[in-house]
């Protein structure tokens, strides 16, 4: 096994976000239940190397990750929406959407350091309690309980975050 290195959590989550069903599943708890993209990705890669994330470690990373990307990834992705929503009226849309796309892209790469940088080096070298269940233990399953207490929702969406399991190789 390899240690998780940022080139390595990047690529891996732009193999995976490429399947449609897997981006609109994280799109949909992104919007509906404020999940973070890059922490469901993480929880994608520790369980397909069965990596066990402990709970407190896991509300941890959300919280940190949360603080950024409501700082910094979100307002850049509504300005995007609010350009996207008005381009007709924007002379250069196609190049000022380019940019701002370039921007958050960024940004997330940027979340996805910071969740890297908070992540035990123990995990993220695999030393960590490797799961010997693996049907025992998911970190997705997890963040999406996390997520569902946090939220004040009557209905959560009907796609879960656990299905992305199916797509890990």
């Amino acid at each position: 096994m390899n240690a998780i290195t940022l080139s390595s959590f990047w690529q891996f989550s732009l193999a995976l976000y490429k399947n449609d069903l897997v981006q609109s599943a994280l799109i949909t708890w992104q919007n509906d239940v404020n999940a973070n993209v890059n922490l469901a990705l993480l929880c994608a890669m520790l369980n397909q190397q069965k990596i066990a994330l402990p709970q407190s470690e896991l509300m941890a990373l959300h919280t940190k990750v949360s603080d950024f990307s409501n700082g910094y990834t979100k307002p850049l992705r509504a300005l995007r929406q609010r350009y996207k929503e008005d381009m007709d009226a924007i002379e250069g849309y196609p190049a000022i959407r380019q940019k701002l796309l370039d921007a958050e892209l960024i940004f997330e790469q940027q979340e996805q350091s910071l969740l890297l940088s908070e992540l035990p080096q123990s995990q993220k070298n695999k030393l960590h309690s490797v799961i010997e269940e693996p049907d025992n233990i998911d970190n997705l399953a997890l963040y999406q309980t996390h997520l569902i207490e946090q939220s004040e929702l009557t209905s959560l969406p009907k796609v879960k975050l656990t299905d992305l399991n199916q797509y890990l190789v």
